[in-house]
């Protein structure tokens, strides 16, 4: 029996941001990373759920929101 995967909750704020993005489907997001688009998927709508955080100066949440679009959106980051 394989074990569980985990990740990190940075890793999570990217995925999501990666399927908030008008040129990625939820699809393509899960096969990229080899996940199931059911668990993207609920990182997506935990993200969404979590963005009035950033703006009503949330806090260790917002943060590590911004950090993982920094890494997304900033050019020679790998995307």
């Amino acid at each position: 029996m394989s074990k569980r995967r985990r990740f990190s909750g940075e890793l999570k704020a990217k995925i999501a941001l990666h399927t908030l993005r008008i040129d990625r489907t939820l699809q393509e997001t899960s096969s990229k990373h080899q996940m199931h688009p059911n668990e993207v998927g609920a990182w997506k709508r935990q993200a969404i759920k979590g963005l009035s955080a950033i703006f009503s100066g949330g806090g260790s949440a917002g943060r590590g929101i911004m950090r993982a679009r920094f890494a997304i959106f900033t050019p020679g980051s790998g995307r």
